[in-house]
């Protein structure tokens, strides 16, 4: 319930009132379904080819691309090579230990 009170944070602080819980749920099911697939497949997965060099890939990219000071050019270049890396991430990498999963903060 974490992206609830989130939610509800954010919804308080534009003065908003906050949705239903039964209609904020039914909007972030699709959101909840993906993420729980995603987990599923990295631990089904074959491959066992490392994360790291991803993980590596993607923090260079939103240091020189996602900073404080940005370039409308660099950042859409980095925006369509995540693209094409989030198409074929679901068949190179596994999560071999639960461990590994990406915990939300």
């Amino acid at each position: 319930m974490g992206s609830y009170r989130a939610a509800l944070f954010i919804s308080k602080h534009y003065i908003q009132n906050p949705p239903e819980k039964n209609i904020f749920l039914s909007i972030i099911k699709k959101q909840i379904e993906k993420k729980l697939n995603m987990a599923s497949m990295l631990l089904n997965s074959k491959e066992k080819v490392s994360d790291a060099e991803f993980l590596e890939k993607i923090r260079h990219r939103m240091s020189s691309c996602g900073g404080i000071i940005r370039n409308k050019e660099k950042v859409e270049i980095a925006v369509n090579e995540a693209k094409a890396e989030l198409d074929i991430i679901q068949n190179r990498l596994s999560a071999g230990i639960l461990k590994s999963l990406p915990v939300p903060s």
